[in-house]
């Protein structure tokens, strides 16, 4: 898909998120758990694994975040 790479990798590991995004002027994240589950549940894949995300960027100076997220963040379900 478009012209740069795709990673897969665990989110949720602070170090492996701090060396994938080492060198990237942008970022598109799209990983989440999108069930239905509590917010104990969810919190490590998606709250926890966006603040690495988020922190490796700055620290990086990564220019660009695309960020989708999902009506899970609200709790209306």
């Amino acid at each position: 898909p478009g012209d740069g790479p795709v990673h897969r990798a665990e989110l949720r590991d602070r170090v492996v998120v701090d060396r994938l995004v080492r060198g990237h002027d942008a970022i598109v994240h799209l990983a989440a758990v999108p069930s239905e589950a509590s917010v104990e549940a969810l919190w490590p894949d998606n709250t926890l694994a966006l603040a690495h995300l988020l922190e490796a960027a700055v620290r990086h100076r990564v220019g660009r975040i695309v960020f989708a997220s999902s009506m899970h963040v609200l709790g209306l379900y």
